[in-house]
């Protein structure tokens, strides 16, 4: 099940203010690749800033979108780029602004893994069609938000986290997504993390509950819920018997670390209502990618939190 446009246009959005965005000189620098040179131009190395800024093709997209203004200014910090649009534009320029820089980032991704190249003329009008389904879906009745937020009024934890395993069985290896809320239902974080020697989706889905327990751990929550769509390690994670199966020393491993929590639970939704940690999953594995991005607020508080415990750990 896809995602909808608009989660992604934000995780893109947050992986560049970040420098987040796999690009090959962030892969070489880490390893993962040996020729950095950009797969569009082939002229210089591919950097965030070339990407979304400097590119021919980009620099023709942002002109047919009559937002060339944008990429003309001495702003070179990832982070104060975007920052500087959202300041001076409106909404509508804002939502043009992050849906053409998510469709030039698709776009390049599309080329480097499916050899299939798009123009400037056709990335414009798919920016344009993905605006007008993005008002689409906002001006319908969210069934979905009503039942995420039917399911967090049965539950008072601190915190929920969306998780979710893909698992590529020729390779043996999964990767997991998960997705963190609070309260309010408003976003916390997001991580996606890979994982080599897996035997099933089975043991996927078990990895995937253990890395939600281990990041809830490290966040400091105090009361969670973790909610997954695999039925079957659901169940094995809120039984209090010892597991004997395949996955057993995964599921113990999970037993275990719940003592760290006043309270903790697990909870079951189809996957239909679980398509954001799917989806995180999902490209985690298809591109060997971990991230992890916090709410800046949130960072902010959990920072607060460290400093108060080191002033006055007792």
């Amino acid at each position: 099940m896809e995602s909808t446009p608009s989660f992604k246009i934000a995780i893109t959005i947050w992986s560049l203010s970040w420098n987040f965005i796999p690009t090959l000189k962030n892969l070489r620098l880490r390893r993962v690749a040996l020729d950095s040179s950009c797969p569009r131009c082939r002229s210089v190395e591919e950097d965030s800033n070339h990407v979304f800024r400097q590119c021919p093709i980009t620099i023709e997209t942002w002109q047919n979108l009559s937002l060339s203004w944008l990429t003309n200014n001495a702003i070179t910090d990832l982070w104060d780029w975007p920052t500087w649009v959202f300041t001076i534009g409106n909404s509508q320029l804002c939502q043009l602004f992050c849906c053409a820089a998510w469709m030039i980032w698709s776009s390049r991704n599309q080329l480097v893994h499916e050899g299939k190249t798009t123009t400037r003329q056709e990335l414009s009008k798919l920016v344009h069609s993905y605006i007008v389904e993005i008002d689409g879906m906002e001006e319908r009745p969210s069934t979905l938000g009503d039942n995420i937020r039917q399911r967090q009024n049965t539950r008072s934890t601190t915190a929920t986290i969306y998780v979710d395993a893909a698992f590529d069985n020729k390779y043996s290896r999964s990767a997991s997504g998960m997705m963190v809320r609070g309260e309010m239902d408003e976003f916390l974080a997001l991580k996606s993390v890979l994982h080599s020697a897996i035997s099933s989706p089975f043991m996927a889905e078990a990895y995937a509950g253990l890395q939600a327990v281990k990041l809830g751990i490290s966040l400091g929550f105090q009361s969670i819920t973790i909610i997954g769509d695999s039925k079957t390690v659901i169940k094995k994670c809120n039984s209090t018997t010892i597991d004997k199966s395949a996955i057993g020393a995964v599921i113990r491993d999970i037993q275990r670390k719940k003592q760290f929590f006043q309270e903790s639970h697990f909870q079951f939704i189809h996957r239909s209502e679980n398509r954001q940690a799917h989806e995180l999953a999902k490209d985690a594995l298809r591109t060997g990618e971990e991230i992890y991005l916090e709410d800046v607020a949130f960072t902010c508080l959990q920072r607060g939190r460290e400093e108060r415990w080191l002033r006055n750990p007792g």
